[in-house]
């Protein structure tokens, strides 16, 4: 059974990989979607998708977190800025839903 924390890991892993891919983000919020509690078989609640997003966003910024500063890579950098751009899609589309 998977945890949002897994989940998130995984989807971060596939947008840092995917980074330069359009739909990238689109592919992950398909995945979510799919997502249904194990009890239940019902889909995720919105709360739980936003929580879903908000962790994989945690995880895609501390990849790029400059270690012993406040400062973050992800600021600076124009390859991950395409990740900040994810993280909106991805905020958007749950937001959407």
């Amino acid at each position: 059974m998977a945890t949002i924390n897994s989940l998130a890991k995984e989807y971060a892993d596939y947008l840092i990989l995917n980074r330069f891919d359009p739909g990238a983000a689109s592919e992950v919020l398909r995945r979510i979607e799919r997502i249904t509690y194990v009890e239940s078989g019902n889909p995720l609640s919105a709360v739980t998708k936003q929580h879903l997003v908000a962790e994989i966003e945690v995880i895609l910024l501390s990849t790029f977190k400059i270690p012993g500063t406040d400062l973050n890579f992800a600021a600076e950098s124009e390859d991950s800025s395409e990740l900040v751009k994810l993280i909106a899609l991805l905020r958007q589309g749950v937001a959407a839903k």
